[in-house]
């Protein structure tokens, strides 16, 4: 198991998601992900088009999870986040 959420830190994840502050995600993006604005900015952002499949797909870095799956509970909301910041812009 990779843990990813054990790296997790707010700052770090404010001080990257703020880079996508201007990024105007769908709405439907948004409301797949509990209506939060800020994480949808930064997976359009990153993902743009290809968001939708992403968030479907078993990820290995996220120990196999879909990401929709990580919003459910906040260590793996936390995974998520750390994942996302380690993808290359």
């Amino acid at each position: 198991m990779i843990e990813l959420e054990k790296y997790y830190s707010e700052e770090n994840w404010k001080g990257f998601s703020i880079t996508f502050q201007s990024v105007n995600a769908p709405n439907d993006l948004i409301m797949s992900l509990n209506d939060d604005e800020e994480l949808a900015k930064v997976i359009f952002g990153i993902l743009e088009k290809d968001c939708n499949n992403w968030l479907n797909k078993n990820i290995p870095a996220l120990d196999n999870l879909k990401p929709l799956e990580c919003i459910e509970e906040e260590h793996l909301l936390k995974r998520l986040k750390v994942c996302l910041t380690r993808i290359p812009l």
